[in-house]
């Protein structure tokens, strides 16, 4: 029970607050920074066909949808509340909806469990696919393969995806290859170099740890600690791990449970882009562009989607086989279902997002307007299509010549380097990228020796 006298002094220090710190007013953009843990965004537009073209195949590559935060983090967001919740143990704190002491509701028995939103999601987006290409989605589901990783998280997004094309009862099977033995959606477990240069390699992301402890970080956390009105003994406790914690908090606050003014109300627009980059950063270097070995050992899923398109396009028969199908009845479409970890190193191996310059922890200020930014490309549910169409075309008819690719990120197109804005000829898209087919051979990818990417201040 709080007696008059501490009640007074609580209404007096809430105030104090609010005239020093005024809540800033809410910003739209905000609701889509929270690196790769932001829901997904449907993008709802129509698509724009390749003229006198019909669709004849779909590869899809998808990222579960939204999940709970995994025990790694519920435990960052412990640790960081055992040090903030200690500071108002004999006052309450209420800015907005964050009342401190405050009560974690994200458990580790929860750990990456897909939540209601991200079967939603999944079956939305499953849905919108069928309104846009209704030649490509018909009611023979044997004209269909599913594959997923092996995770609850990413079988139950393929179930929801199914769902949204033929009902909630539907009995279509979902393909799933052990952790140990995927090499087409988890090509990542399977390198050795890999693990080795990058994973396993405190020095690989170098640039997250010298920005995390740099100058941006630091302004960050002051502001922090201005509008929770810490003490100066106070604030020599409250370190950048506990600001990436508040962070995690917000982004799962808002992924999980939509609401937007518990933690999130302590950083403004400028922090959430210093707070993103940090995350890019990580990505970058640990899945991206950073490391050559990143994207190239994706060349195994690369080769595989290619061949499965060359398939649905085989002038010669119309019972080919896809790798590991029983039924050689030629598809309409190959769904994959898998992680951040396999959408952006074949986003790299394809050139996708990428900047004029690296992003690095000293340059900053250069990339408020990049290509590479988390939170549109590899978003929860974040996908990649590739879309072939068939065109009339007397001149160039029965020949590769004859179809169109396009390629959509999140449900946009995608402009390549050969073609227009619209489309691009298949047989140039092949000229182009075979270069990752060829001699992609994953074992040998990943013993190679490489000289070593370190950087000079290491």
């Amino acid at each position: 029970m709080v007696d008059v006298k501490s009640k007074r002094f609580f209404l007096c220090y809430t105030l104090s607050i609010i005239v020093l710190v005024p809540p800033a007013k809410p910003e739209t953009n905000i609701i889509d920074r929270y690196a790769s843990k932001t829901r997904y965004r449907a993008n709802t537009g129509n698509w724009r066909r390749p003229e006198n073209c019909k669709p004849k195949y779909i590869d899809m590559l998808v990222r579960h949808g939204t999940r709970h935060p995994s025990k790694k983090d519920v435990k960052k967001i412990d640790a960081m509340l055992s040090v903030v919740n200690a500071f108002f143990y004999e006052r309450q704190f209420l800015y907005r909806d964050l009342k401190l002491p405050w009560r974690n509701e994200f458990f580790v028995e929860n750990d990456k469990i897909l939540t209601k939103i991200g079967k939603e999601e999944m079956k939305n987006l499953s849905a919108r696919m069928k309104n846009r290409l209704p030649e490509l989605f018909i009611n023979s589901p044997e004209l269909y393969s599913f594959y997923s990783t092996d995770t609850t998280r990413t079988i139950e997004s393929a179930s929801a995806f199914v769902s949204g094309l033929y009902g909630d009862h539907s009995n279509i099977s979902i393909v799933s290859v052990k952790k140990d033995k995927d090499h087409l959606l988890r090509f990542f477990d399977q390198c050795p170099l890999y693990k080795t240069k990058v994973s396993d390699n405190k020095t690989a992301l170098y640039h997250t740890k010298r920005f995390r402890e740099g100058t941006e970080m630091n302004d960050v956390l002051k502001k922090v600690v201005l509008k929770l009105g810490l003490t100066a003994e106070q604030q020599r406790h409250l370190k950048p791990k506990h600001l990436t914690a508040m962070y995690i908090a917000c982004s799962f606050e808002v992924a999980v449970f939509d609401r937007h003014n518990t933690w999130c109300e302590l950083f403004d627009s400028d922090d959430f882009e210093v707070l993103e980059y940090l995350y890019d950063l990580k990505h970058y270097w640990k899945r991206a562009y950073g490391y050559t070995i990143n994207y190239r050992m994706s060349c195994t899923l690369f080769a595989d989607i290619v061949k499965n398109i060359l398939n649905a396009v085989n002038l010669e028969s119309r019972t080919e086989p896809i790798a590991g199908e029983k039924n050689h009845t030629k598809k309409l479409g190959v769904f994959r279902f898998a992680h951040a970890e396999t959408l952006q190193p074949l986003y790299a191996l394809l050139g996708l997002f990428k900047d004029k310059e690296e992003l690095r922890a000293d340059n900053f200020a250069k990339h408020n307007s990049r290509k590479y930014r988390t939170s549109f490309v590899v978003p929860f549910g974040a996908n990649i299509a590739f879309v072939i169409y068939s065109c009339d075309s007397s001149q160039h008819k029965n020949t590769l010549d004859n179809f169109q690719l396009q390629v959509y990120v999140g449900e946009k197109l995608i402009q390549l380097p050969c073609g227009d804005e619209i489309s691009c000829p298949l047989v140039d898209f092949l000229n182009i990228y075979s270069k990752h087919i060829d001699r992609c051979v994953l074992s040998e990818i990943c013993k190679a020796e490489e000289r070593t990417e370190e950087h000079e201040e290491l």
